[in-house]
């Protein structure tokens, strides 16, 4: 038999080409957070370990016919999502794609028309292109190379979007994502064209756009903080009935002319849907394109009012990803503050808010872990809040109920900040879904049902008037997400108008933002909440 030898040290030379020839794709990444504040995408590492895959695989493949082919494709890919990003302010998608052989004239002549403001786009595309051909020519007789890698290319490309197809949740896998690398957004849209291709589906209704239209400029000191709750339920809270006494500090602000609260319905049963349609304003369930156009961003209308943007938050910066981070000033979230999260909890949102370089209009975005199952992690460092034990009552019950204890506490605090402040203050609270505690034998979230979505919304103000209450100081006896995202955009100025349903239906969206994870649909009267079959 014959013996066969490995080189190992031409194997090791192929992989470390090969990484260098894949990190030469994300370069771009980098050199736009250098000089644009509002491009976010950072490192992770199963989309570098996917880019790895296709560029390595491409890269050793002999045919240099082929493999000049193909990266001319992939830098075209990259040129052309960067100058759709540049703008339109987003990053196309699997039915823009269909747009290009459509509406092929305007495009080409939009394309050339941008060309001047966004020259160094495709400057900076070529001469990456040409590194990458320049390091392919200097290490092509030093490493292993074959035409069978080119079945490895192929079979990677094709079971991509094969793979993603029969995913239930299609928002996390081939959405475009302000955190991702602009390989994957790109590789995302091209596998939604050749799903909807394949099967002859499209995977978005054609809705008609919002209108957006400025009423005032914001001339006054104001601060907006807008507080985003974790799984926090109204139905468990005293405030608004529960039997347990599980929000005694913010019962005490009941009487309090400044205070208003309310229950409300929540946009969807999963945060990572439901943060995106809050901060976008997405009322229906399948009308993704008001959170990938977000025109009515409530981040990017803060900033055109000329407010600092700052969001505090303890979840990974996939939650906020579609809810305009590229619009925020100053962020902090788990992925760069992870130690910290990790000794403090809420805690450190807290120290961070209190410790904020106030300007003369803000708007905070801040958000808890509390009360993120398991519920008894909330309040371990406080024996304080283990008040609930009762042997008769479910274990979840009452370790959520303790959980409550905190965040009622923590909650009362930051109102208690929040009147110390200057100028004109909105304290706005509400959370991103609720979480079922036994009703209809179910609990905790992410799946289709109306107790999952109860959330409380709370209202404190300090020095503003009646006027700019815009008829909050009593509102209607139950909101929605919607409704709340649009008082947001009215203390900053601006009226949303939605042609598409009228203003008494709502929806509850499913796991995944376009609705392909089902959704309910409901009409609210005289505040009661009534689905429609």
């Amino acid at each position: 038999m014959k013996k066969v030898s490995i080189n190992w040290k031409k194997g090791a030379y192929s992989f470390l080409t090969a990484l260098l020839f894949s990190i030469i794709v994300i370069i771009p990444d980098y050199l736009l957070r250098i000089f644009s504040h509002n491009y976010v995408a950072h490192f992770h590492a199963n989309t570098f370990v996917l880019i790895f895959c296709f560029m390595a695989s491409l890269f050793l493949i002999k045919s240099n016919k082929f493999f000049i082919t193909v990266l001319s494709l992939v830098w075209i890919l990259m040129t052309c999502s960067l100058f759709y990003l540049f703008h339109f302010g987003r990053y196309f998608i699997g039915s823009d794609i269909n747009l290009l052989f459509v509406e092929t004239e305007d495009i080409a002549l939009g394309f050339f028309a941008d060309l001047f403001d966004f020259w160094y786009l495709p400057i900076m595309c070529i001469i990456l292109f040409a590194l990458s051909i320049l390091l392919r020519k200097k290490t092509y007789k030093y490493i292993y190379h074959s035409n069978k890698f080119i079945i490895v290319f192929l079979c990677a490309f094709l079971y991509y979007p094969y793979s993603v197809s029969k995913v239930r949740n299609l928002q996390d896998k081939y959405f475009p994502s302000s955190v991702r690398y602009i390989f994957r957004n790109g590789m995302n849209s091209i596998s939604m064209f050749l799903i909807d291709t394949v099967s002859g589906k499209q995977t978005h209704k054609t809705f008609l756009p919002y209108e957006v239209k400025k009423e005032r400029v914001i001339s006054e000191p104001t601060t907006i903080i807008l507080f985003m709750g974790e799984s926090v339920s109204s139905n468990n809270m005293s405030l608004y009935g529960y039997e347990r006494k599980t929000t005694p500090q913010l019962e005490t602000l009941k009487n309090d002319k400044n205070f208003v609260y309310r229950r409300a319905i929540s946009s969807s049963i999963r945060t990572g849907s439901s943060i995106p349609m809050f901060f976008n304003l997405q009322k229906e369930a399948e009308n993704d394109i008001a959170t990938l156009e977000g025109g009515g961003n409530l981040f990017k209308l803060a900033k055109n009012q000329d407010f600092q943007t700052v969001l505090y938050s303890p979840q990974n910066s996939m939650t906020f990803s579609q809810a305009g981070l590229q619009y925020v000033d100053r962020t902090i979230y788990r992925d760069n503050a992870r130690k910290e999260y990790a000794q403090k909890a809420d805690e450190y949102t807290l120290e961070l808010l209190k410790s904020t370089p106030l300007k003369d209009k803000n708007l905070i975005v801040m958000q808890t872990r509390a009360i993120h199952f398991p519920y008894a992690n909330i309040y371990k460092p406080y024996p304080q809040y283990d008040v609930y034990k009762d042997e008769k009552t479910h274990f979840r019950i009452n370790t959520y109920d303790n959980a409550m204890l905190y965040f009622d506490d923590f909650l009362y605090r930051v109102i208690n900040w929040a009147k110390t402040l200057k100028g004109k203050v909105y304290f706005v609270m509400t959370s991103d879904h609720g979480q079922m505690m036994g009703q209809d034998n179910l609990w905790g979230h992410s799946f289709l049902n109306k107790h999952v979505a109860e959330v409380p919304f709370m209202l404190y103000t300090k020095n503003v008037s009646q006027k700019d209450l815009f008829g909050y100081n009593n509102p209607p006896k139950l909101l929605t997400h919607y409704d709340i995202g649009k008082f947001v955009a009215k203390i900053l100025g601006y009226d949303i108008k939605n042609p598409n349903t009228p203003e008494n239906i709502y929806y509850i969206n499913g796991i995944d933002i376009s609705g392909n994870a089902g959704f309910i649909k409901y009409k609210i009267d005289n505040g009661k909440f009534t689905e429609i079959k």
